[in-house]
């Protein structure tokens, strides 16, 4: 197995139907409780002189951000489309495991971050916190949108002194960005003035192969979110707890993942 086996991580295994592949949930050895509905997720107690850097992710619900969570972790720990198993890092809380399955509530209630540390086998050189946001715009409406910044200003007062990345994650196939986006993306934006507008990447979910570039991204542009050129990533996870991943597919999320490292 790859680096992620020596992690000692492992609370349990299953099977997915039909497919063949065995399915690892990544277990933490420590949850940390920051704030109010913000939570530390440590994956081990381990300690090394590599550097952290730490990235956001923020999307509105069904974008597929926690799919692509899973896929990064799956990047990291050099797992390839011909092993027999794949790994779960994302970390239900009891409340939010009810909601799975739910396509227009978001399956998250608060921030969780998952502090990954570096393992031989790792395919990047330094320790990882993956901050994962609730997902916006479902049900709860607008008033829930506005607690997510405050969740995220509570992060950064209680735990975390810096971000390294902060990742839009959206449906590639969407045609604008939508007031209530824009609300979200804007208000938290201002929690970091202009010391993130640098570093501010999109995540191009549910890619199909299309060639050309997205409408999506026209609309960025004529918008206030200062997103600059070749920061942008196309992925496609539909499969990626399936053996039906095809090469092609598989190769060009771990390029993006490459591309996006390289630039943080």
């Amino acid at each position: 197995m790859s680096m992620s086996g020596t992690l000692m991580l492992l609370s349990k295994k299953k099977d997915t139907d039909g497919t063949n592949l065995d399915i690892y949930q990544m277990k933490p050895e420590e949850i940390i409780g920051l704030a109010n509905h913000v939570r530390c997720c440590n994956m081990s107690y381990e300690s090394d002189n590599h550097k952290e850097k730490t990235i956001m992710l923020l999307g509105e619900t069904g974008s597929g951000k926690s799919t692509l969570i899973d896929a990064l972790f799956n990047y990291i720990a050099g797992v390839s489309l011909v092993d027999d198993y794949r790994f779960k890092l994302v970390n239900l809380t009891k409340e939010e495991k009810v909601k799975e399955g739910k396509q227009n509530e978001s399956q998250t209630n608060g921030i969780t971050c998952y502090r990954i540390p570096w393992k031989h086998g790792s395919k990047i050189d330094c320790k990882l916190c993956v901050i994962d946001t609730p997902g916006f715009n479902d049900t709860r409406g607008p008033e829930f949108d506005k607690q997510i910044s405050e969740m995220v200003k509570n992060l950064f007062q209680k735990g975390i002194k810096g971000l390294d990345a902060l990742c839009l994650v959206v449906n590639v196939t969407r045609v604008r960005i939508t007031d209530r986006e824009m609300y979200v993306f804007s208000s938290i934006l201002e929690l970091f003035a202009k010391d993130i507008s640098d570093n501010i990447f999109l995540f191009l979910t549910h890619d199909d192969g299309a060639t050309g570039e997205p409408t999506i991204l026209q609309s960025l542009r004529k918008s206030d979110i200062p997103i600059k050129n070749g920061m942008h990533f196309r992925f496609n996870n539909a499969n990626l707890f399936s053996i039906l991943h095809s090469s092609e597919v598989w190769k060009a999320k771990d390029n993006n993942f490459s591309r996006f490292f390289d630039k943080t």
